[in-house]
């Protein structure tokens, strides 16, 4: 007995009012959508594995920011940005020989530049927020 033959023979020993061609039917119309379903799933994944391959292809117009992960971002990209290759703590540094603690405190009002400031410190909290390294970056600029 068959796959098909054994789901026909349950479900006439469940519904012993069907005919063997109505159970027949209902068995055959079953797997067909449960092949459609199979389908519209590999045609999904299939669609997305795609789209990631293009994109990760293709280098995009996008910041930096919203770029997905694993998306190389090129050089050319990256010609008019002054921030590429300066590392934060680089940024960080300039910026206290320029102005001290006091005045990135004064330029700036994030308590790490106010109370018992270090270099340490300033980067753990800068790293972990974006706004306040927003700030810094812009300030970095400005100064350029």
């Amino acid at each position: 007995m068959t796959k098909p033959d054994g789901k026909v023979e349950q479900l006439l020993a469940k519904h012993p009012s069907l005919t063997k061609q109505e159970a027949l039917k209902i068995v055959a119309e079953k797997n067909e959508r449960k092949r459609k379903k199979r389908e519209g799933k590999t045609e999904k994944i299939e669609s997305v594995r795609r789209a990631y391959e293009a994109r990760r292809r293709e280098p995009t117009d996008a910041p930096i920011e919203s770029q997905p992960k694993g998306v190389k971002v090129f050089m050319s990209e990256q010609a008019n940005n002054p921030l590429h290759g300066v590392t934060l703590e680089q940024l960080l540094t300039r910026l206290l020989e320029q102005y001290g603690w006091e005045g990135l405190a004064q330029r700036i009002d994030i308590n790490c530049f106010k109370s018992d400031p270090s270099i340490k410190s300033s980067l753990k909290f800068l790293r972990k927020t974006e706004w306040a390294r927003k700030k810094v970056e812009r300030l970095y600029i400005s100064t350029l």
